[in-house]
Parts: structure tokens; C-alpha cells; sequence
């Protein structure tokens, strides 16, 4: 039987006061509450927080090849770091001006990968190929990155309306 792990929320909602579970369930199962086993268990209260798994009770793990069809942002992630030069960099920027454009409604959940990506191709066209050699270099390309993203932003919410 395929299974997948999850994380089940405990507690009292009334006082606002929750925990985690680290559930077994089976892959196909629907979310119905019921867990083929409890492995772990994490509290965000604790500071730092404390995530316990029972590797043993789990008994082997099983992976697949990465979708980067389906998940688009992981493959550029992927490239972004065969690139190098500061593209890691250039990412994390525009993923946060995406996300933050997301939340606020101004874009679809899509329209993340694609500013990215749009954010990212500029980067390269660009030929910003110098290594990065401080924190200033670092700061300088995250801001430039973020400038970029945010005047990508309306054309890539046209595209994905």
C-alpha cells in the first residue's frame, strides 16, 4: 500500500492552542481524520520549535524524480543554481515580491513561477555574471532582483488573469 505523511493539527481551537501531529496515511485515502499510524509529533509552541520522527516506525521511504512540470518554481530553482552568480539570489528575491503579490490578491497562484522565471531570464539577458564576493554584492542584487520583479508584476498579471 502506497501511503503518504502528514501533518494533523491537535488541540483545542477555542484557546487558539495547537499541535502537531506527523501522521501515516494511505496514499489514496481521503481526508477523513482516520491515520494508519502516528510518527512523530512537532509543537510550535516550543521555542525552537521541537519536530520528533520515529524513523523506525516509518520503516522505509520511498521518493520520486522531482514534476517540474508541476511544480515549475522547483525547476527553476534547480536552474537557478546551476547558474550560479548571484541567480539564487535573483530568485528568492522575485519568488518573495510573487508570493507577496499572490497574498495580496494582485496574482494568480501560476503567476508566482512566471514572475520568477521572467525575473530570473532578465537576470541572465542581462549579463550579470560576476561572482558575488560580499554581503554588499549579495544585498545589491537582492535589491536590484526585487526593483525588477515589482516592474514585471502588472505584465505578468495580465498574462495570467
Amino acid at each position: 500500500m502506497e501511503v503518504k505523511i502528514r501533518m494533523q493539527r491537535t488541540g483545542d481551537p477555542a484557546q487558539k492552542n495547537y499541535n502537531w501531529r506527523i501522521v501515516v496515511i494511505p496514499k489514496q485515502s481521503p481526508r477523513d481524520g482516520r491515520v494508519l499510524e502516528i510518527v512523530g509529533h512537532y509543537d510550535p509552541s516550543k521555542k525552537p520549535a521541537v519536530y520528533k520522527l520515529d524513523l523506525a516506525k516509518i520503516g522505509q521511504l520511498t521518493f520520486e524524480a522531482p514534476d517540474f512540470e508541476r511544480f515549475p518554481a522547483l525547476r527553476l530553482a534547480y536552474e537557478a543554481l546551476r547558474t550560479g552568480r548571484g541567480a539564487t539570489t535573483v530568485y528568492n528575491a522575485a519568488n518573495e515580491i510573487a508570493v507577496a503579490a499572490f497574498v495580496a490578491g494582485k496574482i494568480r497562484f501560476g503567476g508566482i513561477a512566471q514572475l520568477v522565471e521572467a525575473t530570473l531570464n532578465d537576470w541572465i539577458r542581462g549579463g550579470n555574471r560576476s561572482p558575488l564576493t560580499s554581503a554588499d554584492d549579495a544585498i545589491s542584487v537582492d535589491h536590484v532582483a526585487r526593483n525588477k520583479a515589482a516592474s514585471l508584476l502588472p505584465q505578468i498579471a495580465l498574462k495570467a488573469s
